[in-house]
Order: structure tokens, then C-alpha cells, then sequence
């Protein structure tokens, strides 16, 4: 008697699991269809291009000048919390 108890509840365990599986995935391969309306790719304008490339143009990137840009960004990111203390941000 106790073993066919305990044979009904693996059962019933088992069956809620594969149904919880069954609507997880369900809900999953719902969560991934693609709107019409959506374009596939943002569209990079004249603007956005123009502003990339000049940002990358004045950057003189060398071995000599790279410990000073290091140490100059840890002084920003360290003196952050008096800026914001200060109001400036």
C-alpha cells in the first residue's frame, strides 16, 4: 500500500514537471516573434557618421601618452562623487 503511494506521487510529480516544461517553453517560442511594423536595422544617418569619425580622428593613440589617459580617466572616475556632492552633475 505504501509503495503504490509513493509510485502515484513520482507519477504526479513527474507529470507536473513536464507540464511546467511544456509552458515554459510554449511562452518562450511566444516571447520571440518579430513585429512587421520593426525595421530589421537601424539606419545610420549622415549625422551619426560624421560625429564617429571625428571622434575616432582626434584621439592620438600612442604607447608614450597612454599611462597619462590612464591616470586621467582614474581621476575622473575617482573625483566623481565630489563632482556630484558639488552639483555639477
Amino acid at each position: 500500500m505504501l509503495r503504490a503511494s509513493l509510485n502515484v506521487r513520482i507519477c504526479v510529480v513527474r507529470c507536473v514537471s513536464v507540464l511546467a516544461v511544456c509552458f515554459c517553453t510554449s511562452v518562450l517560442a511566444n516571447s520571440q516573434t518579430v513585429s512587421a511594423n520593426l525595421p530589421d536595422a537601424p539606419i545610420a544617418t549622415a549625422e551619426a557618421q560624421n560625429a564617429s569619425s571625428s571622434s575616432t580622428d582626434d584621439l592620438d593613440i600612442s604607447w608614450k601618452k597612454l599611462p597619462r589617459r590612464i591616470l586621467t580617466d582614474q581621476k575622473n572616475i575617482w573625483l566623481f562623487p565630489t563632482q556630484v556632492a558639488r552639483g555639477r552633475y
